[in-house]
């Protein structure tokens, strides 16, 4: 952004548009679009869906008994997507009939997300 830096340090627009290596023509539209402020910097923002390596981290997190902060920490998720997702496995287990012997859990002791 040298062209709003030079423009917001007192610069001419055609000298602006030449320390950014842009036409004049170019210069103008960007100040057009931008209202004559500089466009604010955005942060790149996470997929809006879980990938398949996510769940299986979020999956291993579980079975080692990890809190749900900390594996969101991991993954630079909010906590409340690795919850929704815990609430999700939860859901899931309890449409397929699994045999006596297994658990739902991928640990004994972990909470019930149901409630």
């Amino acid at each position: 952004m040298a062209f709003f830096t030079a423009r917001a340090s007192g610069t001419s627009l055609r000298k602006s548009a030449a320390l950014a290596g842009i036409s004049r023509s170019t210069a103008c539209l960007w100040l057009k679009q931008s209202g004559g402020v500089r466009p604010r910097a955005t942060k790149p923002q996470p997929a809006l869906r879980l990938t398949l390596d996510d769940r299986e981290s979020i999956s291993r997190g579980l079975a080692a008994s990890r809190s749900l902060t900390a594996i969101a920490a991991e993954l630079r998720r909010p906590v409340s997507t690795v919850s929704r997702e815990c609430s999700a496995i939860v859901a899931r287990a309890d449409t397929v009939r699994l045999p006596p012997n297994v658990s739902p859990w991928p640990a004994p002791g972990v909470r019930d997300w149901k409630n």
